[in-house]
């Protein structure tokens, strides 16, 4: 069995166009300036559990939004989409204003149910990663406003409004 001809020079202009060119999710240009677009870029998980299991969950990174609803016997997958520059700079905004990293940890509530805020932030050497729980009922105002602001760009996206 001969093997195909192959045109050494050919593959070696490809490999160095390919590694000159780099992943696009390398290139600054093409990522906002405070690297939130970026393959390893920020994050963040707003997840609503109703004290019978059902649950919203909201996950963003950079400008882009995914959504979904899910019980003991069904997944509703609301989709992905892009976020306008000004809805993007709202929940940001909203998301700095929880101060993650200097609140408690907090506890779950069983019998009202738990919001699940989850944030990672890259880091020169490690990602620094949040985790806190407050209650369903919480009168946070911090937590209000993100909710708030979630709903109405679901909403905005989607045709429904969530029940957070």
């Amino acid at each position: 069995m001969r093997a195909p001809s192959v045109s050494w020079p050919l593959v070696a202009c490809l490999v160095a166009t390919a590694c000159s060119a780099g992943g696009t999710y390398a290139r600054r240009d093409l990522v906002d300036d405070d690297g939130r677009g970026d393959t390893n870029g920020r994050s963040f998980d707003f997840v609503s559990t109703k004290p019978q299991g059902d649950e919203w969950t909201v996950r963003l990174r950079g400008r882009s939004m995914w959504v979904a609803y899910s019980t003991a016997e069904q997944v509703d997958d609301l989709g992905t989409f892009r976020l306008s520059e000004r809805e993007a700079e709202d929940v940001w905004r909203a998301i700095d204003d929880l101060d993650l990293a200097g609140r408690k940890r907090g506890i779950g509530d069983r019998y009202d149910g738990t919001i699940t805020l989850r944030q990672r932030d890259p880091g020169d050497v490690e990602h620094d990663l949040y985790l806190v729980y407050v209650s369903r009922l919480t009168e946070d105002e911090a937590v209000l406003e993100l909710g708030e602001i979630l709903l109405d760009v679901i909403e905005d996206h989607t045709g429904e409004r969530p029940k957070l």
